[in-house]
Parts: C-alpha cells; sequence; structure tokens
C-alpha cells in the first residue's frame, strides 16, 4: 500500500519483524510551492524561500517607492546636503535641514530616501531592514496641516497624521509652510521623538534655529535636533 509518495508496506513489515510497531514513521513533508523535502510543515525549502522572500522585498519596496517623488534630475543641491544625502544613516537619528529657498534641500531629501530604497534592492538585508526601508513617507509640512483642517472635527486623527507618527522614517518638507495656528506638527515631531530614536525624522525648512524655537517651542525645536544639522543659513549659504 502507498502513502503519499512513498510505500509504507515495507516500514510497517519492517516493524513488525523488529518486535512490533514501536517504531513509527513519518510522513514526508513537503515544501509549500513545490515538491521538496522539507523538514516543517508549512514551510519553504530553501530555493522557494530565497525567491519568495525576493519577491517579498520588491513588494514592500515598490509600495514605499510609489509615495515618494522622483528627484529632478536639474535641481541645484548645495555640497553640504548632497554628502549628507549620501551618507546619512538610520543610527544618526534625526536630520534637520535649514537653509534658503533654492539650496536644494528638497532635492536632497528625495536623493536620500531614494538611495534607501536602492540599497534594500540591492544588498543582502534581514527583513526587518527591509520592512524599515519600506515604511519611508514623504509629505509637506503644509500638506499635513491642510489634512487636519479638512478632517471632521470629533473624530481619530487623520490618515495622513497617523502616517506622519507612525512612519519608520518620515521626510517632512518645508517646516513653516502650515498655517501658524497648526498644531499637528509640533504634535507629530514630538510623538515620534517619544519613540526613542526608533522613528527618525528628515525635516527640511527656510527657518532659522531661532524662528523654529520661537514657533515651535524650545523643546520640540531641540527634540527635532537630537541627530544631524546642515544649517546653510550659519554658513552664509545664497
Amino acid at each position: 500500500m502507498t502513502f503519499g509518495n512513498f510505500t509504507g508496506a515495507n516500514t510497517i513489515l519492517g516493524a513488525i519483524g523488529t518486535g512490533g510497531l514501536e517504531q513509527s514513521f513519518a510522513v514526508p513533508t513537503r515544501c509549500v510551492t513545490c515538491d521538496a523535502e522539507v523538514r516543517t510543515r508549512g514551510t519553504y525549502c530553501p530555493p522557494c524561500a530565497e525567491r519568495e522572500s525576493k519577491s517579498l522585498r520588491e513588494l514592500y519596496l515598490e509600495r514605499a517607492s510609489a509615495t515618494l517623488p522622483e528627484p529632478y534630475p536639474k535641481a541645484t543641491v548645495h555640497p553640504a546636503l548632497r554628502a549628507v544625502a549620501a551618507d546619512w544613516k538610520r543610527a544618526h537619528g534625526n536630520l534637520v535641514l535649514l537653509g534658503a529657498s533654492g539650496t536644494g534641500k528638497t532635492t536632497a531629501m528625495i536623493l536620500l530616501a531614494w538611495r534607501i530604497l536602492h540599497l534594500a534592492q540591492t544588498r543582502d538585508i534581514g527583513v526587518d531592514d527591509v520592512r524599515w526601508a519600506a515604511g519611508i513617507r514623504f509629505m509637506t509640512a503644509a500638506e499635513l496641516g491642510k489634512a487636519r483642517i479638512e478632517h471632521a472635527l470629533g473624530k481619530s486623527p487623520p490618515p495622513l497624521v497617523r502616517t506622519a507618527e507612525r512612519a519608520t522614517l518620515l521626510l517632512l518638507d518645508n517646516l513653516g509652510a502650515e498655517k501658524r495656528d497648526d498644531t499637528d506638527i509640533a504634535e507629530v515631531l514630538n510623538e515620534r521623538y517619544a519613540a526613542c530614536g526608533k522613528l527618525p525624522t528628515v525635516v527640511s525648512t527656510e527657518l532659522t534655529r531661532a524662528k523654529l524655537e520661537q514657533r515651535y517651542g524650545v523643546a520640540t525645536t531641540r527634540r527635532m535636533m537630537t541627530g544631524r544639522v546642515v544649517d546653510l543659513h550659519s554658513e552664509g549659504a545664497p
């Protein structure tokens, strides 16, 4: 008689010949996508596991890339901004880019995000790192403020605000362009700071450090600047 893909008669006869059925036999377990034998039911064989991991990685990163704008190829980017976009790492924590309009702050942020996604696509990294890269989100401060204004009173925070609070890496562009009576920006920054460095934020703004403190408070500004700061105002950049 046949059990699955093997003949069980000889196994049973062998067990009887050695003194009974004390010696049990195990039915081979197959890979969930092919016929290869694996040790644990419901798992993949190594080749299928590698293919599945690659497909999941591509899915995660495709979703992230769909939320990011394309960098403007002819944009002028200040050398200090280009340098930080090329070497910023997750362990560096927050990154704040201060400078006048036209210095390339937004482009630097976008280049930084695309570099992270490219590394996640081309390097052999763990699932957790892929998920972190896939959680990058870009938005402007004006969009974030507008989401609250258009949201019905008495309801939970707008989806965009929740996204800003939960993104693994938030790229917040043009801080200070939102309406002055909006308090969501400071709340989002403080919420992310409360995650103890697990949710870094990259901020670009035309405001000086003094004006940031005046508008958002000294405490919020200091929390925002706990990581790296590129201050083109102090460098006298054009």
